[in-house]
C-alpha cells in the first residue's frame, strides 16, 4: 500500500495572486498544543451563540422560501384539476371532446405531485444534513478546543473584501454570482465593523457568509498562507472535496489571521488537523481490516 500523503507544505509562488505558501515545520508537541487557545471564547459565549443562532434562522428562512416556490406548482395544479373537472361536459361522443378536460387534469396532477415531491425530498435532506451540523456542535469530542478568531476594524473589512466584496479574490462559493446580489449583505457587515471565524474539527463557519461541514465537504489538506507579503496577511487555505454526486469538485476556503496570531501558531493549527486526519484515515482502515504504512 502507498504511503500516506505528506500534508506538510512546500513554499510556492502564485502568479496570478500575491499568495505564497509558508511551509510547515514539524512543531513540537507544545506548538501542536496551541490549537487549544485559552484566550479563545466559548461556544457557549454570546456573540458565537448569536452567530449560530443567525445560521438556524438562514436555514428556516430558505426552507420557507422553497416550500413557497414549489407550493405555487401545487397551487397552480389544484387550479388545473378543478377546471378540468368544471368544463362543461358535451354531447358529442367523439375523443376530441374529452380531450382538454384529460390534457388539464394530467398537467395539474404532475405539478401537485412534482412540488409535494419535491418540497418532502428538499427538505428532507437539507434538515437531515444541517441537523448533522448542529450536532456537531453539542459533541464535545467535536468542538474538542475550538479556534474562534474575532476580527475589528480594518482587519473586519480587509477579510470581507477578500471573500465578498465587490471586487472579491475568493471565488469558490458561487462564482458567478454578480454583487448587486450580495451587497446589502456586505455592507451590512461591513457596517458592523467586527465579525468571527470558527474553526473546530469538524467543519468552519465563516462569520454569517459561511457554514461549511467536513461532511459534505471532505477535509484535504490546510496549508499556511501569505495573502499579502507588504501587509504581512498571513492565514490558512483550506482545501475541501465537495461530495455532489456529479457536480463534486475541489474547492478551497480562504481565512486570514488575525494580527495576534502568529505563523507557528498556524503552524501548530495546521499540524493539529493533519494529526487528526491522519488518525482518521488510520481508525477507517482499521475499520476494513486494513493497515497504514509509513
Amino acid at each position: 500500500m502507498e504511503s500516506p500523503p505528506n500534508f506538510s507544505t512546500i513554499a510556492q509562488e502564485h502568479s496570478d495572486m500575491k499568495h505564497t505558501v509558508i511551509p510547515v515545520e514539524n512543531p513540537s508537541s507544545t506548538i501542536a498544543s496551541m490549537f487549544s487557545e485559552t484566550a479563545n471564547a466559548a461556544f457557549s459565549s454570546a456573540p458565537v451563540l448569536e452567530l449560530l443562532d443567525f445560521h438556524k434562522n438562514k436555514f428556516r428562512k430558505t426552507m420557507i422560501y422553497i416550500v413557497l416556490i414549489f407550493g405555487l406548482f401545487i397551487l397552480a395544479g389544484l387550479i388545473l384539476l378543478i377546471i378540468s373537472f368544471v368544463l362543461p361536459k358535451c354531447d358529442s361522443s367523439q375523443e376530441s371532446c374529452k380531450r382538454p378536460g384529460l390534457v388539464l387534469l394530467t398537467i395539474g396532477s404532475t405539478f401537485i405531485g412534482t412540488g409535494a415531491l419535491t418540497i418532502l425530498l428538499v427538505i428532507g435532506c437539507a434538515s437531515c444534513q444541517f441537523r448533522k451540523q448542529m450536532n456537531d456542535l453539542t459533541d464535545p469530542r467535536i468542538t474538542e478546543n475550538p479556534i474562534i478568531w474575532r476580527y475589528e476594524g480594518t482587519e473586519w473589512s480587509r477579510f470581507l473584501d477578500y471573500i465578498h466584496g465587490p471586487n472579491r479574490q475568493w471565488t469558490e462559493m458561487a462564482p458567478l454570482s454578480s454583487f448587486c446580489c450580495r451587497q446589502s449583505t456586505y455592507n451590512r457587515l461591513l457596517d458592523r465593523q467586527y465579525g468571527h471565524v470558527i474553526l473546530y474539527w469538524n467543519g468552519l463557519i465563516i462569520d454569517e457568509l459561511h457554514f461549511v461541514s467536513f461532511r459534505q465537504y471532505e477535509l484535504q489538506t490546510i496549508e499556511v498562507m501569505d495573502f499579502d507579503p507588504s501587509q504581512q496577511i498571513h492565514g490558512l487555505r483550506i482545501h475541501t472535496y465537495l461530495k455532489a454526486g456529479k457536480n463534486s469538485r475541489d474547492c478551497y476556503f480562504d481565512v486570514f489571521a488575525p494580527s495576534g496570531v502568529s505563523l507557528r501558531k498556524l503552524q501548530g493549527i495546521v499540524q493539529s488537523y493533519t494529526g487528526r486526519m491522519s488518525n482518521s484515515t488510520s481508525a477507517r482502515l482499521a475499520s476494513l481490516g486494513l493497515t497504514l504504512f509509513t
